[in-house]
């Protein structure tokens, strides 16, 4: 008797587990980071890293979520094994799949202090949104 397919669920708890762990084995202060970086709150990445939690997690921030948790190629070929499975339409291409790899590059950009943090937070997520949105022309 062949086992059951995986079920969307089960590709989402596997790929939230591993994003889960690995945050686990990185230093204290990681879930307050990836929220700042990706403009939201620490319950949000709590959902994204709950396996019973059925929300994916939005495609715009696995870029900074390898980035930030320091996925190793095994695991995050792993988690987006794990991603396509559970999202086939959204997931993006894993390199190797008729498709031409794309590189990113990180640069260090400055901007300067304001006074006003709120301001201060808005322009670092002008920028860095811009940045992402370079992706449209390759």
């Amino acid at each position: 008797m062949a086992p059951e397919p995986l079920s969307r669920d089960d590709f989402v708890a596997s790929y939230k587990t591993l994003l889960r762990n690995i945050i686990d084995r990185n230093p204290s202060g990681l879930r307050l980071r990836l929220a700042k970086e990706l403009s939201t709150h620490k319950s949000f990445i709590s959902q994204i890293t709950n396996p019973a939690d059925a929300t994916p997690i939005p495609v715009k921030h696995l870029a900074a979520l390898f980035r930030l948790c320091h996925f190793t190629a095994d695991e995050e070929r792993l988690f987006m094994t794990s991603y396509q499975g559970a999202h086939p339409n959204r997931a993006p291409k894993l390199v190797g799949q008729d498709e031409e790899e794309i590189r990113f590059k990180t640069i260090k950009v400055e901007v300067p202090v304001l006074a006003d943090k709120s301001k201060q937070q808005a322009l670092e997520r002008y920028v860095a949104n811009f940045a992402r949105n370079l992706r449209h022309f390759v």
